[in-house]
């Protein structure tokens, strides 16, 4: 069902995005919402969710805008390849599945890392053909200094949510700050 989603997802947001009179469209997001409710009922959510919560509480950005803004970042800590250019010989299992999920948009690269970094690139793609602001800087909103106030707030409490504890990857209290500095500037970060 997530799979499925996922692919609904890919090939019908952008044309419900950019002409909300596409019923085929928002037909096929309105199923990939029901079948992604269903699957994460089944199989949780995890830190993406978890963190996405607290931009939520404490900055009101709306749910999905914040999963979309945390995704390739989540990605990127979930699957540890971002220091690493050459593959390797074992990899963690989530790993596998980005590149499965990668693999059935057509985003195939030549191996593991660059099949990942691609899915992060196509996901970033989205968030801009569909005018989201890609980081929290983006927004407009929300002063510097006040967001990084609440950093630390925020990753206790997203480190205490309940969908974090079904993330592939366990992560601290000091890793989520890091994820939730990276997200000031999309421009200076690397993924």
């Amino acid at each position: 069902l997530a799979e499925r989603a996922i692919k609904l997802c890919c090939r019908y947001l952008c044309r419900s995005y950019s002409n909300a009179s596409d019923m085929e469209a928002r037909e096929e997001i309105h199923v990939a919402s029901c079948m992604a409710g269903i699957a994460f009922n089944s199989a949780g959510l995890g830190l993406n969710h978890g963190m996405a919560h607290q931009l939520g509480a404490m900055f009101h950005i709306p749910h999905g805008r914040a999963n979309a803004m945390l995704l390739p970042y989540i990605i990127s800590y979930n699957s540890n390849i971002v220091d690493m250019t050459i593959p390797q010989e074992h990899y963690p299992a989530c790993v596998k599945k980005y590149c499965e999920i990668a693999a059935s948009l057509g985003i195939i690269n030549f191996n593991e890392v660059s099949t990942v970094r691609s899915l992060m690139n196509y996901l970033k793609i989205l968030v801009r053909e569909m005018d989201m602001p890609c980081c929290i800087e983006d927004i407009g909103t929300i002063s510097k200094e006040e967001y990084f106030a609440a950093i630390e707030p925020m990753a206790e409490a997203a480190l205490l949510d309940a969908t974090t504890k079904t993330n592939p990857r366990k992560p601290t209290k000091e890793e989520i700050m890091a994820i939730y500095r990276d997200l000031w500037d999309f421009e200076r970060t690397e993924i």
